[in-house]
């Protein structure tokens, strides 16, 4: 009986999964070793993408007159680049200071390194000790000269890393975390461990593929599997306390099957979307109300040269096909180069101009995505709310919406793709609590293709997928947004644009190094108005960044924690709505125009607290004055205006506050949810 049990029995399935993961784990370390093994090398001029070699510090790129690029030092320079592995041999094509023959130290990991650099363009060899990180920092010391204002050391030309027979030592902990998380997951979710092994395999695997290709160059072992597999961890153990809470409150309360109340109230849930869509003149009349609001600034003025920029990579792309999609710059995402792409070809076929005067055909195709796009959130808006209110009252929500400026000037009149983005948003939040989740994560993924903003909601997807679906709903998921993510950079990869798509994921994070970019939140209160580089320390050895990114997170656990109790969703849209406004609010490098996101989830969340209408109108408010406020091409009168009084302060003011209140709310709601799937 005793061995009978222990062949059965719950520790024989920990020691098999232990004896499967050790092998795993070996596995993963061996196909790293493998990926870093051969001999590899990167040339990376000074134009290089900073997603793939940061560079600090540095005066602005130069380029010779045939069009090669460098860029002078200061007196103190940095420079990342991605570590081949082993034993680093490092090129450098250097030019002498303005004063000739010049001093300089090159300090990297475990060495520091001195030399004369000589009058002329000369090469320099250096052979650096082998070093853990992904990247290799180096520190560029010299004597500068002040000329025209700038503060010149030496010149930079071309660095050329080579190496390779190591895996950083960084990449170890984060390749047994990912594969750990990964199995572990798997498991939980009911996958067999044949199953669960094999795919684990696979996807490693694909990863040694990858990074034998030149994924090494991107720096994402450390943080991106890390990360992902630490969420893994979490998710598998989140899942299981909830299996056994559940089982719990079941024995003690006898019930035979698993109810939707939690806390003492039910969810109240409407019927099909489909069944509130009939025929009426309520929806058509928003929907002409939008446009007649919209149309008018179709072919306005361009407001801040954001059109030119597309048309101009309109230009490039119809000459040079998707090989143009970063041609001099950019940093589009997919989903916009491919529209931009196909828009190029009627540009071209009807003879209209790409350039400056910018043809009225060639504004209307720029602007016609985010005009469908804003039209479709009117009646995303109107659909929600009828499931709970009348007809008067659900039109009198997305009317409310239509009618905001921030946001038919968004779309409109700017021309941003902000509509395409929060369409996605919306979407995954709302059809992630349908089925298994997988439409929601679908959504996000094509979100993500369209700006890397929609991280924004990952959380709510996270934990609502979690709470909804358990391990299981989550691997579907995942593997949904992977595929649809997969499939949509596959063209842009295939036309070698892979350092463009990683600078425009990437690079956007360091792209304005300051406090604020024009936006009213709490860093524009804080200073006085005033911005400064977010490098600089604000509390001691702490800089400006890192406290705003501590008090981003501090919101996202928050809300976390209140969704987990609440999964409903009004739950998950008030929970969007507060992360999208912390995005806004409490991180630097912020620009005005992303006080446009919490927009659309306030407006659906007041479906069901019609207090948040109110809030709704004090967002609109402040994104219509931050807009005219730090953009003259609107309105130049409303500008010198606004900046003149203390408007912009106390907008930043009501910003913070209506995020406590959001928070709040969503934290003394009573624990809800939606029944499982």
């Amino acid at each position: 009986m005793t061995e009978l049990r222990w062949r059965s029995g719950p520790v024989r399935r920990l020691l098999l999964d232990s004896i499967t993961l050790l092998a795993l784990g070996c596995a993963a370390l061996l196909l790293g070793w493998l990926s870093f093994a051969a001999p590899r090398a990167a040339d990376l001029p000074m134009s290089t993408p900073s997603a793939i070699a940061p560079a600090r510090s540095f005066n602005d790129l130069e380029r010779f007159p045939d069009r090669r690029p460098f860029r002078w030092t200061t007196s103190q320079s940095r420079l990342a680049v991605p570590n081949p592995g082993g034993q680093v041999h490092l090129r450098l094509l250097l030019i002498d200071g303005p004063v000739g023959r010049t001093s300089l130290t090159v300090d990297a990991p475990r060495v520091s390194l001195s030399f004369a650099v000589l009058p002329g363009m000369r090469r320099y060899e250096l052979l650096l000790p082998p070093s853990g990180g992904e990247r290799v920092e180096l520190v560029f010391s010299s004597p500068t000269a002040d000329m025209a204002g700038r503060s010149l050391g030496v010149g930079v030309v071309d660095p050329r890393v080579a190496g390779g027979g190591a895996l950083p030592l960084q990449a170890v902990p984060a390749l047994v975390i990912a594969t750990l998380g990964c199995y572990v997951l798997l498991r939980q979710a009911g996958y067999g461990r044949p199953a669960a092994s094999g795919i684990v395999l696979a996807l490693l695997f694909l990863l040694a593929l990858w990074l034998h290709a030149g994924g090494w160059q991107y720096g994402l072992l450390g943080r991106g599997l890390g990360a992902l597999g630490a969420a893994a961890l979490v998710a598998a153990a989140l899942d299981r306390w909830q299996r056994r809470s559940v089982a719990l409150g079941r024995w003690l309360s006898g019930a035979g099957g698993q109810s939707s109340v939690v806390g003492g109230r039910s969810s109240v849930v409407g019927g099909p979307l489909s069944s509130v869509l009939r025929p009426s003149l309520v929806l058509p009349a928003l929907l002409l109300l939008a446009l007649a609001a919209r149309v008018p600034w179709l072919l306005a003025p361009d407001p801040t040269g954001d059109l030119e920029l597309a048309a101009r990579r309109m230009y490039y792309l119809f000459n040079e096909g998707l090989a143009g999609a970063y041609r001099r710059g950019g940093d589009y995402m997919p989903l916009r180069l491919y529209y931009l792409w196909a828009a190029s070809q009627v540009v071209g076929a009807a003879g209209a101009s790409f350039a400056e005067p910018i043809a009225p055909l060639t504004k209307l195709l720029v602007k016609l995505p985010q005009l469908l796009a804003d039209v479709a959130m009117v009646a995303v808006i109107y659909a929600y709310a009828r499931r709970r209110l009348a007809a008067p009252g659900a039109a009198l929500l997305a009317a409310m919406y239509t009618l905001a400026p921030p946001v038919w000037i968004n779309s409109a009149w700017w021309g941003q793709v902000d509509a395409w983005l929060m369409l996605g948003m919306v979407g995954a939040v709302l059809l992630v609590g349908r089925g298994d989740g997988r439409w929601g994560w679908a959504c996000w993924a094509l979100a993500l293709l369209v700006k890397t903003q929609a991280i924004i909601v990952a959380p709510v997807l996270f934990v609502a997928t979690l709470r909804r679906s358990g391990s299981r709903g989550l691997v579907h998921g995942a593997a949904t947004a992977g595929g649809v993510l997969a499939a949509g950079l596959a063209p842009l990869g295939l036309a070698g644009q892979g350092f463009g798509m990683a600078e425009a994921y990437l690079g956007a994070v360091g792209r304005f190094p300051r406090t604020t970019y024009g936006a009213y939140n709490l860093w524009h209160l804080a200073l006085g108005g005033a911005t400064v580089n977010d490098f600089n320390a604000a509390l001691g050895p702490i800089s400006y960044r890192q406290i705003g990114l501590a008090l981003l997170a501090a919101a996202v656990v928050l809300v976390c924690v209140a969704l987990w109790r609440r999964s409903d969703a009004a739950g998950r849209v008030l929970a969007a709505g507060a992360l999208a406004l912390a995005f806004f609010c409490l991180p630097t490098q912020m620009h005005a125009r992303y006080l446009f996101l919490p927009l659309a989830f306030v407006a659906l969340a007041a479906r069901d607290d019609r207090r948040l209408v109110v809030l709704f109108l004090a967002l609109a408010a402040g994104a219509t004055v931050n807009m005219f406020g730090i953009l003259s091409g609107f309105w130049l009168a409303a500008t010198a205006l606004i900046v003149e009084t203390p408007l912009p302060l106390a907008c930043a003011v009501v910003n913070l506050a209506v995020l406590a209140v959001l928070l709040w709310r969503l934290l003394r709601a009573p624990a809800l949810r939606e029944p499982s799937s």
